[in-house]
């Protein structure tokens, strides 16, 4: 019996985020089975990962390519609407979870330039 291939659920839907917000300019993906099976990251991991990044916001958020977000101002992230949600309430003050290297961080960014991950 032949093996079904690994779900594209939920789609992919590669974005670069647009807007008045820190994470402006990054290039994101929703991740599913079949597309991290595609990239060659672990097919049960869940979120949106981050395809490519700019230095300077690299620098003003402590992002990564490779990162992979958990949750944006305490709501869970599924999708990558799941983001543009969170930015909407509040696009200066963001609180986020990200998975780097199978690792969890908490990060901070606040409108008056403080921004870290622990």
């Amino acid at each position: 019996m032949p093996l079904k291939p690994a779900p594209e659920e939920p789609p992919r839907n590669i974005t670069t985020l647009k807007g008045d917000h820190l994470f402006s300019g990054i290039k994101f993906a929703n991740l599913s089975p079949a597309y991290a099976e595609e990239i060659g990251v672990d097919a049960y991991d869940k979120g949106v990962i981050i395809l490519s990044v700019t230095r300077r916001v690299t620098r003003m958020t402590g992002v990564q390519k490779g990162d992979i977000f958990k949750s944006v101002n305490g709501r869970k992230v599924k999708t990558l609407e799941d983001i543009r949600n969170a930015l909407r309430d509040d696009p200066v003050n963001i609180d986020f979870t990200i998975s780097r290297a199978g690792k969890l961080k908490d990060c901070v960014i606040r409108a008056e330039g403080r921004s870290y991950c622990t």
